[in-house]
């Protein structure tokens, strides 16, 4: 084959990697070939190629930067390998490009010698493997439903690592459960609050050939099953029109992260700490700390929490133990259902546990409720996106036989939903119940001395002198200004 034929069959195959894409598809793939935008994000429902769009822009930069690294960081290696992987395979074979592919790597090398690896965040030490690398480009997909403080994680580990190379850094994902947090601001966000120097792309599935005939089929079968109720629920919104949504209206917990979110809080002299666990094994064992000051504020601050299935008692009582002495003073309240794990606390490790008060649940809830409504308890982020995403799911299961609809709202005798985890929403539940941030009383108001309420409180003080003179009393009226 001569010299000019490779040529033209190399540009060709590197134009159909473009060129394969749809609309929408292609307007993020040449922001970052031809416009060079560094920072892309890209928000749509599900099925709607967005993995396939980001791993088409790197295949093609990739093949015109030899002996560049790129990096694709999904939630999980189960969900790299099964999603991730395959779609590589797939556009391998498509477009001829003869990449080695070493599956028990996660690892793609092209023939220039430039390579792409997937890494899942659930692998331990993951986020180390970025510290002193140099990148092409980096993925971070399902951005929205990461634990870890995004902004952060982006701008001390990762950007670094595309400086070298002024390479592209890629936030794909769907709306998250919480309308909050890094990914809100840049996909989300409106006007003044949205976050810059992102260029934002977004799209549904029905703008993706391949798959918007069966998308439409999925959805037609949905609404046949909700009815016209569909359209409000706030999952479907989410996942299925790629819209951001915030509705409580069914939840257990009356989360608002507008009013309930804090992304700064300060110790202070006086604070009180309160740690609520709920142990568990098959069920994840749940930790959350909480701070309140009476003396200043009638403000309960949850600032800390962790779960984790499959925690052994001693893993438990370590945790414990890493919360007394990070939070001097810290009161420790746990489920008294775990009879045996408080008492191994109480003898063997002389942690002074308490037992939580658990009666009357539903109407804790209620007085939780409350304060939650009235912005009261707040919620100090990234470091409580997990407990805030409990609450925010955490949906009321309701007896069929006494249900009923007022003003658009399901009432009636209910339960938590049994297929919902409750874990962390329930050690924060202990903590509402046993922290004393009600006893905060606000101080009077000062008066200010020559106003209206001044002298009339002069003249009060007067007539008071008057009458205890008359019976005898001699103290100044002004001591008690």
């Amino acid at each position: 084959m001569s010299t000019n034929r490779q040529l033209i069959e190399e540009l060709l195959k590197r134009r159909g990697i473009v060129e394969a894409c749809f609309d929408k598809q292609r307007e993020p793939v040449l922001g970052a070939l031809e416009r060079h935008e560094r920072q892309i994000a890209i928000l749509t429902s599900r099925r709607a190629g967005k993995t396939n769009t980001v791993l088409r822009a790197i295949c093609r930069d990739a093949l015109d930067n030899p002996k560049r690294k790129y990096a694709y960081i999904g939630l999980s290696r189960v969900t790299a390998e099964n999603i991730v992987w395959k779609e590589l395979e797939q556009i391998n074979e498509d477009h001829q490009l003869h990449l080695e592919l070493q599956g028990y790597r996660l690892r793609a090398i092209f023939p220039n010698g430039a390579d792409i690896t997937l890494y899942g965040a659930d692998q331990p030490g993951w986020l180390k493997k970025f510290k002193g690398a140099k990148y092409r480009g980096v993925v971070i997909d399902e951005a929205g439903e990461f634990d870890i403080d995004l902004q952060d994680f982006i701008f001390r580990v990762i950007r670094p690592t595309l400086t070298d190379l002024q390479g592209t850094l890629w936030l794909i994902g769907t709306p998250g459960i919480v309308p909050s947090g890094y990914w809100f601001g840049v996909t989300g966000a409106e006007g003044a609050k949205r976050v810059k120097g992102w260029s934002v792309y977004n799209w549904h599935t029905f703008d993706n050939p391949f798959v918007a005939t069966q998308f439409r089929s999925d959805m037609a079968e949905l609404r046949e099953i909700y009815g016209e109720e569909l359209e409000e629920i706030p999952w479907y919104q989410r996942e299925w029109l790629g819209k951001w949504c915030t509705d409580t209206t069914n939840n257990v917990y009356n989360y608002d992260p507008a009013k309930c979110e804090i992304h700064s809080w300060e110790p202070s002299l006086g604070d009180q700490y309160i740690l609520g666990v709920d142990p568990g094994y098959a069920d994840a064992a749940a930790f959350v700390v909480a701070a309140y000051n009476p003396e200043k504020s009638d403000r309960l601050v949850f600032i800390d929490c962790y779960k984790e299935i499959g925690m052994l008692m001693d893993g438990m009582a370590d945790r414990v133990e890493v919360y007394m002495q990070k939070y001097p003073g810290i009161r420790i309240i746990g489920d008294p259902d775990s009879a045996h794990f408080l008492a191994e606390l109480r003898t063997r490790r002389s942690i002074p546990i308490e037992n939580a008060t658990k009666t009357k649940k539903q109407q804790a809830i209620q007085v939780m409720n409350n304060y939650l409504s009235t912005g009261r308890i707040k919620f100090l982020m990234p470091q409580c996106m997990p407990y805030a995403k409990e609450a925010l799911e955490l949906l009321k299961d309701f007896q069929k036989n006494d249900e009923r609809q007022e003003d658009g709202v399901t009432i009636g005798m209910w339960k938590e939903h049994p297929k919902m985890p409750n874990d962390l929403c329930d050690a924060g539940l202990y903590i509402c119940r046993a922290a004393l941030q009600w006893m905060y009383e606000e101080p009077d108001a000062k008066i200010e001395p020559g106003s209206e309420e001044y002298y009339s409180q002069v003249a009060g003080k007067l007539k008071e002198q008057a009458i205890r003179k008359a019976m005898g009393g001699d103290k100044p009226w002004w001591k008690d200004m």
